[in-house]
């Protein structure tokens, strides 16, 4: 049958019973040898007896993977049941991520392939976008952006870089609720930020309205009336966006159980480098830039495990100057070498031209998985709230710096 060996190989030694493991063994022996699977017959005049298939192959490896998972779970839900009867929190703990890594691996297909097979895919995936132009991912909020990346993809680790006060988590909460507002599930977590500090950030956005004047009360009756009637039309009904506040003593681990929680289309971490990773190798003392390269890699494993894309943002190094006008470099990120080698997209933020420094940001594509890298401009504004790309063109190499090439109507915001 098409496609029944690449299927075969989904399977794993562990997933096969004993009284199946000698057929199992027999097929992949023949399979190896001639490059196809053995026939009913052949298997029957070797010995083994099999029985009518009524479904696809894909349908029986599904079931083996479920079998497997589910026997995963009972294996270890004694252990389970005593740690909570023993008032064991941590033990319980220990015990449920044994399980999801255990199932989660079983129901996971094999990334194994040939080329045969991933040729054909190639040509369907290109009929697709033949017959769907434009974003293929998950949008990030500028359309630039967008264009340039198609979109966040599964298993994406995506990075927004910047200074300090350069206004990463605003521009982070910009592209979650991009995302959030074409329909798909968010997790946003932040290591830095209360989860009230969050959600008023994310309604301010939604308004318009400064989140200062929110949080002080100060608004005009029509204000007021326009943020209540936001906060009734979200409660009312809306895609699912889960906030997680890490107080800056979350780890891998905390962020991969809310993602096994929520199940969100994509997840976006605010000042990831605060993460801490899963296990720390020897128990000793582990250097700054270890750390944050633990970290960048277990969140890239969890964005390929989950098939999710993972946005997050990390600063740069302290000796960039918050106002230098020339292009950024990935050597300016602070920390590990692992982020931008590890990340799919790379975009790193800076100051706007003079005399628009402090209302408007550049955001260069230093790294794009396929595509080309380049610049765009957006409004950094509070009053009202705007972080909308606007009109710009990039420096010629050599050349002064230019700004948006209309900002007349920004007025006196400027």
């Amino acid at each position: 049958m098409a496609g029944s060996p690449s299927i075969f190989r989904d399977i794993a030694a562990p997933q096969v019973l004993e009284e199946e493991a000698a057929v199992w063994t027999f097929a992949q022996n023949h399979y190896r040898q001639y490059g196809v699977l053995p026939t009913v017959e052949t298997l029957g005049a070797n010995g083994h007896q099999m029985q009518l298939a009524l479904e696809t192959p894909a349908y029986y490896v599904n079931e083996i993977r479920k079998r497997f998972a589910y026997q995963q779970i009972s294996e270890r839900h004694p252990n389970l049941t005593n740690a909570m009867r023993n008032y064991q929190p941590e033990v319980a703990l220990a015990t449920i991520r044994e399980m999801l890594a255990a199932v989660g691996h079983s129901l996971n297909p094999n990334s194994v392939s040939n080329l045969n097979q991933q040729l054909g895919l190639v040509l369907e995936d290109f009929d697709y976008a033949r017959e769907h132009p434009g974003l293929r991912g998950i949008p990030l909020g500028w359309d630039t952006l967008d264009h340039a990346t198609l979109g966040a993809q599964p298993g994406d680790l995506i990075v927004i870089a910047g200074r300090p006060s350069m206004g990463k988590s605003y521009l982070l909460l910009k592209a979650a609720r991009a995302a959030w507002l074409a329909g798909h599930s968010i997790a946003f977590v932040s290591m830095e930020m209360s989860l009230m500090q969050i959600a008023r950030r994310w309604i301010a956005m939604e308004t318009g309205i400064n989140p200062r004047f929110i949080q002080q009360g100060a608004l005009s009756p029509w204000a007021e009336s326009t943020l209540r009637h936001k906060v009734s039309a979200i409660l009312e009904g809306s895609a699912p966006c889960h906030f997680l506040a890490g107080d800056m003593e979350k780890n891998i681990a905390g962020i991969e159980a809310m993602v096994e929680e929520t199940n969100p289309s994509a997840i976006y971490i605010d000042a990831a480098y605060l993460l801490s990773p899963s296990i720390r190798a020897g128990g000793g003392y582990v250097a700054k830039w270890e750390q944050i390269s633990m970290v960048i890699k277990e969140l890239k494993q969890l964005a390929v495990k989950w098939n999710r894309p993972i946005i997050i943002t990390v600063q740069f190094n302290r000796n960039l100057k918050s106002n230098a006008t020339r292009e950024l470099d990935m050597g300016d990120i602070g920390g590990s070498d692992s982020i931008p080698q590890d990340s799919s997209v790379v975009i790193g933020a800076k100051r706007g031209p003079s005399p628009h420094q402090n209302v408007q940001r550049i955001l260069e594509i230093m790294k794009n998985r396929e595509g080309e890298t380049k610049s765009f401009a957006c409004n950094f504004q509070f009053t009202p709230m705007d972080f909308n790309e606007i009109p710009y063109v990039e420096p010629i190499e050599g050349a002064a710096p230019q700004g948006p090439t209309d900002v007349s109507w920004m007025g006196g915001n400027t």
